[in-house]
This record gives C-alpha cells, structure tokens and sequence, in this order.
C-alpha cells in the first residue's frame, strides 16, 4: 500500500509540473517589452491564471508615467472575469510579480 501512495504522489507531482509549464508557457507567449509612447510601456509582466473551469487566461502589464496602469495579474483576472469565470485555481507570473498582486 506505501508504494501505490508514492506512485500517486509522484503522479500528482507530474501533473502540477505540467500545469505549472502550461501557466509558464502562456504567460511566457504574450510577455513582449515594448515601448507603447515615450510614456506608456506594456507586456514587461505576463500572468496567466487558471480558472475553476480550466480555462486559461493571460494578461500583461501596462505601464504609464502616472498611477493609471495595470498589472499582469489584474489583466488577466479581468479578462477570466469578462468571460464569466468565478474562480481561481493557478496563477503564473512571468518577469517578476507587481506589488499590487498583494490585494488579491
């Protein structure tokens, strides 16, 4: 019986591997720095979260010279929201975290 709860606990080990690579690879695809205007700079951040329902959903950051930009995070929590989507399970974030991930 101890080696079926090792064998499953290595095969739960796999699947997170493998989701946590499909959260990395999606955020990873949309991340794109770019320079929008001299004060308005976009996609240094990517996020990609996974819903209840199994959806992925990625966003990026949007960076301005005032206090009007967003984060990754919020990005695509917004975009999950926009399409119904109630809950999160995952959250990958590639090119570093922006504070404001703090309040969710």
């Amino acid at each position: 019986q101890k080696q079926f709860s090792t064998f499953f606990a290595l095969m739960e080990e796999v699947a997170m591997d493998i989701k946590w690579t499909e959260l990395y690879n999606a955020a990873k695809a949309v991340q794109n720095d770019r320079e929008i205007s001299d004060k308005v700079w976009a996609g240094g951040v990517a996020a990609a979260i996974e819903s209840e329902s199994g959806r992925i959903y990625v966003g990026v950051c949007v960076d301005t010279c005032s206090s009007l930009g967003i984060c990754a995070e919020r990005n695509a929590i917004f975009h999950a929201v926009q399409e119904g989507e109630r809950e999160i399970i995952a959250i990958a974030i590639v090119g570093g975290p922006q504070y404001t991930i703090k309040e969710y």
